[in-house]
Protein backbone atom coordinates (compact mmCIF):
# COMPACT_ATOMS: atom_id res chain seq x y z
CA UNK A 1 0.00 0.00 0.00
CA UNK A 2 1.46 3.44 -0.90
CA UNK A 3 2.58 5.28 2.21
CA UNK A 4 0.87 8.48 3.28
CA UNK A 5 -2.48 7.62 1.72
CA UNK A 6 -5.62 6.62 3.60
CA UNK A 7 -6.82 3.03 3.28
CA UNK A 8 -10.00 4.22 1.60
CA UNK A 9 -11.20 7.52 0.19
CA UNK A 10 -14.43 8.88 1.58
CA UNK A 11 -14.41 12.65 1.59
CA UNK A 12 -13.17 15.72 -0.27
CA UNK A 13 -9.95 15.87 1.76
CA UNK A 14 -9.11 12.28 0.85
CA UNK A 15 -9.94 12.85 -2.81
CA UNK A 16 -7.61 15.86 -2.82
CA UNK A 17 -4.79 13.46 -1.96
CA UNK A 18 -5.22 11.76 -5.33
CA UNK A 19 -5.60 15.04 -7.17
CA UNK A 20 -9.35 15.19 -7.70
CA UNK A 21 -10.68 18.68 -7.15
CA UNK A 22 -13.59 18.84 -9.61
CA UNK A 23 -12.37 22.15 -11.03
CA UNK A 24 -12.45 20.82 -14.59
CA UNK A 25 -15.89 19.20 -14.31
CA UNK A 26 -17.74 21.99 -16.13
CA UNK A 27 -15.09 22.19 -18.87
CA UNK A 28 -15.12 18.40 -19.26
CA UNK A 29 -18.92 18.35 -19.48
CA UNK A 30 -18.92 21.14 -22.09
CA UNK A 31 -16.33 19.23 -24.12
CA UNK A 32 -18.33 16.03 -23.85
CA UNK A 33 -21.50 17.80 -24.95
CA UNK A 34 -19.84 19.42 -27.96
CA UNK A 35 -17.56 16.57 -29.12
CA UNK A 36 -19.09 13.51 -27.53
CA UNK A 37 -17.22 10.97 -25.45
CA UNK A 38 -13.58 10.06 -26.04
CA UNK A 39 -13.04 7.06 -28.34
CA UNK A 40 -12.32 4.61 -25.48
CA UNK A 41 -15.41 5.79 -23.63
CA UNK A 42 -17.53 5.45 -26.77
CA UNK A 43 -16.23 1.92 -27.31
CA UNK A 44 -17.16 1.02 -23.74
CA UNK A 45 -20.64 2.52 -24.18
CA UNK A 46 -21.11 0.53 -27.40
CA UNK A 47 -19.93 -2.72 -25.77
CA UNK A 48 -22.32 -2.27 -22.85
CA UNK A 49 -25.21 -1.37 -25.15
CA UNK A 50 -24.51 -4.54 -27.15
CA UNK A 51 -24.92 -6.60 -23.95
CA UNK A 52 -27.75 -4.51 -22.46
CA UNK A 53 -27.35 -1.65 -20.02
CA UNK A 54 -29.51 -2.99 -17.20
CA UNK A 55 -27.39 -3.96 -14.21
CA UNK A 56 -24.15 -2.44 -15.53
CA UNK A 57 -21.49 -0.57 -13.53
CA UNK A 58 -18.81 1.69 -15.03
CA UNK A 59 -15.38 2.64 -13.73
CA UNK A 60 -13.72 5.20 -16.09
CA UNK A 61 -9.98 5.52 -16.68
CA UNK A 62 -9.93 8.56 -14.24
CA UNK A 63 -10.81 6.17 -11.38
CA UNK A 64 -8.64 3.16 -12.17
CA UNK A 65 -5.38 5.01 -12.81
CA UNK A 66 -5.90 7.60 -10.05
CA UNK A 67 -6.77 5.15 -7.28
CA UNK A 68 -3.93 3.34 -5.50
CA UNK A 69 -5.80 0.32 -4.12
CA UNK A 70 -7.04 -1.80 -7.00
CA UNK A 71 -8.36 -4.74 -4.90
CA UNK A 72 -10.49 -2.42 -2.74
CA UNK A 73 -11.74 -0.50 -5.79
CA UNK A 74 -12.75 -3.66 -7.64
CA UNK A 75 -14.39 -5.12 -4.52
CA UNK A 76 -16.50 -1.96 -4.30
CA UNK A 77 -17.34 -2.17 -8.02
CA UNK A 78 -18.72 -5.71 -7.72
CA UNK A 79 -20.24 -5.35 -4.23
CA UNK A 80 -23.75 -4.92 -5.61
CA UNK A 81 -23.25 -7.87 -8.02
CA UNK A 82 -23.79 -5.85 -11.20
CA UNK A 83 -24.40 -7.94 -14.30
CA UNK A 84 -21.69 -6.05 -16.22
CA UNK A 85 -18.62 -4.09 -15.13
CA UNK A 86 -16.97 -1.85 -17.74
CA UNK A 87 -13.52 -0.32 -17.45
CA UNK A 88 -11.10 1.88 -19.35
CA UNK A 89 -7.52 2.27 -18.15
CA UNK A 90 -3.96 2.67 -19.46
CA UNK A 91 -2.59 -0.31 -21.38
CA UNK A 92 0.17 -2.43 -19.91
CA UNK A 93 2.87 -1.16 -22.27
CA UNK A 94 6.23 0.39 -21.41
CA UNK A 95 5.45 3.83 -22.81
CA UNK A 96 2.22 4.16 -20.82
CA UNK A 97 4.11 3.15 -17.65
CA UNK A 98 6.70 5.80 -18.54
CA UNK A 99 3.92 8.36 -19.08
CA UNK A 100 2.45 7.64 -15.63
CA UNK A 101 5.91 8.04 -14.09
CA UNK A 102 6.43 11.38 -15.86
CA UNK A 103 2.96 12.48 -14.77
CA UNK A 104 3.90 11.72 -11.17
CA UNK A 105 7.23 13.54 -11.39
CA UNK A 106 5.57 16.62 -12.92
CA UNK A 107 2.92 16.72 -10.20
CA UNK A 108 5.48 16.18 -7.45
CA UNK A 109 7.54 19.09 -8.77
CA UNK A 110 4.43 21.30 -8.67
CA UNK A 111 3.67 20.01 -5.17
CA UNK A 112 0.36 18.67 -6.43
CA UNK A 113 -1.04 15.66 -4.59
CA UNK A 114 -2.22 14.09 -7.86
CA UNK A 115 -0.58 10.77 -8.66
CA UNK A 116 -1.20 8.15 -11.29
CA UNK A 117 -1.16 4.48 -10.43
CA UNK A 118 -0.48 1.78 -12.98
CA UNK A 119 -2.43 -1.44 -12.56
CA UNK A 120 -1.61 -4.46 -14.69
CA UNK A 121 -4.31 -6.15 -16.74
CA UNK A 122 -3.43 -9.59 -15.34
CA UNK A 123 -4.03 -8.38 -11.79
CA UNK A 124 -7.36 -6.83 -12.75
CA UNK A 125 -8.42 -9.96 -14.65
CA UNK A 126 -7.53 -12.11 -11.63
CA UNK A 127 -9.51 -9.93 -9.23
CA UNK A 128 -12.53 -10.01 -11.52
CA UNK A 129 -12.30 -13.80 -12.01
CA UNK A 130 -12.11 -14.28 -8.24
CA UNK A 131 -15.28 -12.17 -7.93
CA UNK A 132 -17.06 -14.38 -10.47
CA UNK A 133 -16.69 -12.26 -13.61
CA UNK A 134 -15.42 -13.23 -17.05
CA UNK A 135 -14.00 -10.90 -19.68
CA UNK A 136 -16.51 -10.51 -22.52
CA UNK A 137 -14.90 -7.56 -24.38
CA UNK A 138 -11.25 -6.54 -24.62
CA UNK A 139 -10.46 -3.69 -26.98
CA UNK A 140 -9.35 -0.10 -26.96
CA UNK A 141 -6.55 1.89 -28.55
CA UNK A 142 -2.77 1.54 -28.41
CA UNK A 143 -2.77 3.58 -25.19
CA UNK A 144 -6.05 2.67 -23.52
CA UNK A 145 -7.64 -0.68 -22.78
CA UNK A 146 -11.44 -1.03 -22.86
CA UNK A 147 -12.71 -4.09 -21.00
CA UNK A 148 -16.17 -5.37 -20.20
CA UNK A 149 -16.74 -8.13 -17.65
CA UNK A 150 -19.90 -10.14 -17.21
CA UNK A 151 -20.95 -12.33 -14.32
CA UNK A 152 -19.81 -15.85 -15.06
Amino acid sequence: MPSGLPRRFCCDEDLALIGYDGRDAEKDLASWRSRGPRPATQELIDAIKAHGVDGAALLPDSVICCYPYLPALMAAAVAGSPRLVGLTYPRDVWWMRAYVQLFNVAHAMRRSPARGFFHRHGQLRGLMAAAGYAEIHDGGSPGWRVVLYGRA
